[in-house]
């Protein structure tokens, strides 16, 4: 049977291309695997009907009997909704939605009148399980993880049991993408993953929604073997010899102390390619950073996300001191490691001064590197449940937690919160360069820049026109990518005079 994978994948910016991800890897891969043909339609720029159509058709024609699954998360579930209808008024084939917004919302995807069944969880056995009922014949609506619409009736069944053994899965699928010319790729970097989930129940993050929704508590957190992990990076470098870099795309590589152990003496030794994965502040210590640095690794990437305490703590359960986060940094940076901090801005309870501290918090770590998002509310989670609470929540589908807030904020805060995600990287910049100043000086800058930031006169005055710029330069790709270049640069500089 033909599968066709439609992997929503939209962000505007530059020259973008879109990033290979794991999951939909491990599906082409487990569909493959069962002796299927298996077909991605990796959509990077939003399609009008007849583009997407025209996509659809080159791969299928009428009376085809291919399943077609969409991979949804919650921000492109808009298109897979709009995308599905299209698909229905041409094509009667069945269309399923499996990923993170289906787990997490079950209820509401499986309500939409084009789509034709839901994957909740791990979906490469289900799927598999699901495609070859199909084909032969059989019912389609008992099998666990999955929910089925037939006349109208909505069939829900159990969830079964994760995936304990992980090295069962045969390693995913990347020739189902335009591997070399995705945008990490092309710069030759390969992404891997050597587990799945995460321990930690941070508020804003769907992890512990998802764990709740599967039922999966105990054991959610899996690590492949060491050995598997090599093999695949050993057959992916042999495969495409124009990767020189790794990403780990793990919520914490490290996590495992034994199995890191294990992992960076094969690593080094059987790999030995530079490389860059994610942890958290706490776990960095002496002895882990011994084994990150003798393996290879060039930058660690930590979730920072608030430089306040409270905000921190209390409203996004991080359960980090400033002290933990300043002191990690100061092992990496004496380990020769570069520091790439997650930020996010636009929580409940947060004002100007909030966010300038996470910006100071970067400014003293010393980070090399800062990405930062604009926080959206996952259904399910903790902070979805506070932010209902304060009312905050509204009907905005918003695709790109970089550019704008999906919260019921007022306009001085809403234009604070853009401006404070357009211009982070360059503010971390600014304050680095004034906590370098005489004591007495840096103070008074200080003092004045911080007023400055938290007017509400700028906020209605200043904001707004420096916001439109930034998405004046973002409708003009070739601006946008001069943009780019310059802020590089500009970052590039101020790092060399830092060092």
């Amino acid at each position: 049977m033909k599968l066709i994978i439609i992997y929503p994948d939209i962000l505007k910016g530059a020259n973008w291309s879109g990033y290979y991800y794991t999951g939909v890897g491990y599906i082409s891969a487990a569909a493959k695997k069962a002796g299927h043909n298996v077909s991605l339609m990796h959509i990077t720029c939003t399609p009008d009907q007849h583009e997407f159509m025209n996509m659809l058709n080159n791969i299928i024609s009428p009376g085809n009997e291919a399943l077609i699954a969409f991979s949804a998360t919650t921000n492109m579930f808009g298109f897979v909704k709009l995308w599905a209808s299209w698909i229905k008024k041409e094509y009667k084939n069945i269309i399923i939605v499996g990923g993170v917004h289906p787990t997490l919302n079950q209820e509401e995807t499986i309500s939409v009148e084009a789509i034709d069944a839901i994957c909740i969880g791990e979906g490469e056995a289900p799927l598999v399980e699901f495609m070859d009922a199909l084909e032969n014949g059989r019912d389609i609506t008992g099998i666990q993880n999955i929910w089925t619409k037939v006349n109208g009736k909505v069939c829900k069944n159990p969830g079964r049991e994760k995936i304990k053994d992980l090295d069962t899965l045969p390693f995913p699928d990347r020739a189902i993408f335009d591997y070399k010319n995705l945008d990490r790729e092309r710069e030759g970097i390969g992404v891997f993953m050597a587990s799945r989930g995460c321990p930690f129940n941070c508020s804003y993050c769907c992890n512990h929604a998802i764990m709740k929704s599967i039922g999966a508590s105990k054991g959610y957190l899996r690590f492949r073997s060491v050995d598997n992990v090599i093999k695949e990076m050993k057959q992916v470098v042999q495969d495409y010899p124009f990767i020189k870099y790794m990403h780990f795309d793990d919520d914490i590589l490290p996590m495992n102390k034994d199995w890191f152990k294990e992992f960076s003496d094969k690593y080094s030794k059987e790999i030995s390619l530079p490389f860059e994965c994610n942890i958290r502040p706490n776990l960095i210590d002496e002895n882990t950073i011994k084994l990150l640095s003798h393996s290879g690794c060039r930058t660690l990437r930590i979730g920072l996300e608030s430089g306040n305490s409270f905000i921190r703590n209390k409203i996004l359960n991080r359960h980090l001191s400033e002290d933990e986060i300043v002191r990690a940094s100061i092992i990496c940076k004496d380990a020769g490691i570069r520091l790439y901090t997650f930020n996010m801005v636009g929580m409940p309870f947060e004002d100007m001064p909030a966010r300038l501290d996470t910006i100071k918090l970067n400014a003293r770590i010393n980070s090399d590197e800062e990405q930062v998002s604009i926080f959206y509310p996952y259904e399910k989670t903790k902070l979805f449940d506070i932010c209902m609470e304060q009312g905050l929540i509204r009907k905005k589908e918003v695709t790109d937690p970089f550019k704008d807030t999906s919260l019921s904020f007022n306009r001085i805060q809403r234009n604070q919160i853009i401006f404070t995600a357009y211009y982070f990287n360059l503010l971390v910049r600014n304050y680095k360069f004034y906590f370098k100043l005489p004591e007495s000086l840096s103070k008074i800058i200080i003092k004045i820049s911080d007023g400055l930031f938290s007017s509400r006169i700028i906020a209605l005055t200043v904001f707004p026109t420096m916001n439109s710029f930034v998405r004046f330069l973002s409708k003009n790709k070739r601006l946008e990518e001069f943009a780019r270049k310059v802020k590089h640069t500009i970052l590039n500089s101020s790092t060399v005079t830092e060092e």
